[in-house]
């Protein structure tokens, strides 16, 4: 169901939409510092990595005017750093909502054409996703950057190859460009701004707000807190059976050569057993950081 009320979602026609704003998420090394510089073109001037380590370190906005449109860019640090945690890099990507104040029309998720879609590239996904909620979808649009332009036909075989890059596409409504950062020329970057103002056309010339960034992490913050009840939930009962029947099994056996029928024994060794079971199990759960209030939800996948 769409987000959006019939009368916020009145056409607004492409050539009616003025400005742009941009923002570049992706992985370290995907191109998109390169693709900022191509959209600007010669206002550009992101740094550009050489490797797989990143240059860009924090958020950095440029603009320039083209075809009488104001576009504006925001590059962002890519996630899978080596040299920081993907918690620190999306604390400076959530910058980028107020640098493009009040918000940026376009997410730019920057994927290299060709490469395998691993599990990497799923968690990534999963970060962003997480880290700007519900309302990514309606904003975001897939760069596919390659050395060279590929027929359209060739695109589509590549996205249908893998299930999840498929998902990917389908969920963004097939709202996506291969760019060539190679050409010196720009000639894909009308085309590009051209399908991202149809895309804000169709959401009624909108952007991704500071409020809809609040909402996400209302959400995330209650999705970490139930993944933790759930978490300790089954941490405490595992050991907690078998506390269970490893007490009724000892009371059992030491109720044969004793005053108390087997019974009697089995259900006080079962109690004994839960008691010792929780308190293992509670003790294990401290040293692992699970009563940590600063315990991430990555300690519950």
């Amino acid at each position: 169901m769409s987000c959006f009320s019939k009368k916020e979602m009145e056409p607004l026609e492409a050539d009616k939409v003025k400005e742009l704003t941009i923002v570049l998420l992706g992985k370290v090394g995907v191109g998109k510092s390169a693709s900022g510089n191509t959209i600007l073109g010669n206002e550009g001037g992101f740094p550009i990595a050489t490797g797989i380590r990143a240059t860009t370190m924090e958020c950095c906005k440029k603009h320039n005017e083209i075809n009488n449109r104001k576009v504006v860019v925001v590059d962002t640090p890519g996630l899978s750093n080596l040299n920081r945690t993907n918690e620190e890099v999306v604390a400076e990507i959530k910058r980028s909502i107020s640098l493009t104040d009040p918000g940026p029309h376009v997410f730019l998720l920057v994927l290299k054409f060709g490469d395998r879609f691993t599990e990497e590239e799923i968690n990534i996904l999963k970060i962003i996703r997480s880290t700007f909620g519900k309302n990514t979808n309606a904003h975001t649009m897939i760069l596919f950057t390659n050395k060279d332009q590929k027929p359209k036909e060739e695109s589509e075989h590549y996205i249908r190859s893998n299930k999840d890059l498929l998902g990917l596409v389908t969920a963004c409504k097939w709202n996506y460009h291969v760019f060539d950062n190679n050409d010196q020329e720009h000639n894909e970057v009308p085309e590009l701004l051209e399908k991202m103002s149809t895309m804000v056309q169709k959401a009624g010339g909108l952007v991704y707000t500071p409020e809809m960034l609040k909402e996400a992490e209302t959400e995330l913050r209650k999705q970490e807190q139930d993944a933790g009840k759930e978490g300790k939930s089954v941490s405490l009962e595992i050991p907690t059976y078998a506390g269970v029947l490893v007490g009724c099994a000892t009371g059992y056996l030491a109720a044969g050569g004793g005053t108390m029928t087997s019974a009697a024994g089995a259900a006080i060794g079962g109690g004994v057993g839960a008691i010792l079971g929780a308190g293992v199990a509670g003790l294990v759960m401290y040293v692992k950081g699970y009563f940590d209030p600063k315990t991430t939800r990555g300690d519950w996948l």
